[in-house]
């Protein structure tokens, strides 16, 4: 039996992991494993492909898990135990999410629907939309240091956050600030572009150039915390949700997933967040990296 499945098959891992996409409703999501290839005409394509044993997984979006028994459905009927994915699940949270049927074809109709009522009316639907930073370093190093400068912004404003390892590239972190801490400055729907605009501010002027500002949209979604991740290490690593000093003494071995079993203890565990106590000056926060009008007019 492989980790990946033997990690996956212990009921507490589950539950820590639904309770990571709290409050509901959240899109999940299952991602496969690509690679790049030259095909025949000397072009770069990508493909699915299987790891360490496992099958090639599929992209299986707008997935609503509310709980273990909804999770384990959807883990049966895309093969979930003998093919190799990564979950994923929405920046957003929705007034209500619908459930969409197994039949793919059927499937692809109600999916297609509903991202077009999204985009007509996302005020409707969108409650929330999480503030985040995605580290995605190649190098260990390099990407430590953008992580510890981020966690450095972060605290200096006393802004709180979840953070985790990305499991997939050695130098990836990411940062996670709820909602509810912005939600009487400004709207989900400006929450979506600040997110970007802050984004751009700490790559180019806080000079991280491993801060991914690729996709910040209505549809982002991030890697769930305790979540199991192929990595360059060629092992499996746990997102694992970390305290802010925790960079300082970080080892990619830390979060290989048969020493986060030995040494760290999961069940009831949860995410941690940090910076939850003191004073946060998130109108400061606001005002040095978001330089755009709010909807609502005001950043008090």
């Amino acid at each position: 039996m492989s980790d990946y499945t033997s990690y996956y098959q212990k009921k507490y891992v589950l539950l820590e992991l639904l309770k990571a996409t709290l409050p509901a409703f959240r899109e999940i999501a299952l991602l496969p494993y690509k690679e790049k290839f030259i095909d025949e005409d000397g072009k770069e394509r990508i493909r699915t492909i299987g790891v360490d044993g496992l099958g090639k997984g599929a992209v299986m979006r707008n997935i609503n898990a509310r709980n273990l028994t909804y999770l384990l459905k959807n883990f049966e009927v895309y093969h979930f135990f003998q093919k190799a994915y990564k979950i994923y699940f929405s920046l957003a949270t929705f007034s209500e999410y619908p459930t969409f049927t197994f039949n793919f074809q059927l499937r692809k109709e109600q999916q297609r629907e509903w991202a077009k009522t999204l985009m007509e009316n996302p005020e409707r639907y969108l409650v929330a939309y999480d503030f985040a930073v995605d580290i995605d370093g190649k190098d260990l190093e390099k990407g430590l240091k953008q992580a510890k400068t981020v966690r450095d912004i972060l605290d200096s404003f006393g802004i709180p956050y979840y953070l985790n390892s990305s499991g997939g590239k050695l130098g990836g972190f990411h940062f996670r600030i709820p909602y509810k801490f912005f939600e009487d400055k400004i709207t989900p729907v400006d929450m979506i572009r600040a997110t970007y605009i802050i984004n751009r501010e700490f790559e180019e002027v806080e000079n991280l150039p491993d801060c991914d500002t690729s996709i910040f949209d209505l549809r982002r979604i991030f890697k769930i915390p305790f979540s199991l991740v192929y990595g360059a290490n060629e092992k499996w690593n746990v997102c694992l949700p970390m305290k802010g000093a925790d960079l300082d003494n970080y080892s990619p071995d830390q979060i290989e997933v048969s020493n986060v079993l030995r040494n760290v203890p999961i069940k009831n565990r949860g995410i941690i967040l940090n910076n939850a106590d003191g004073e946060h000056d998130f109108k400061g926060f606001l005002e040095q990296y978001y330089y755009e009008p709010l909807a609502s007019g005001t950043y008090d």
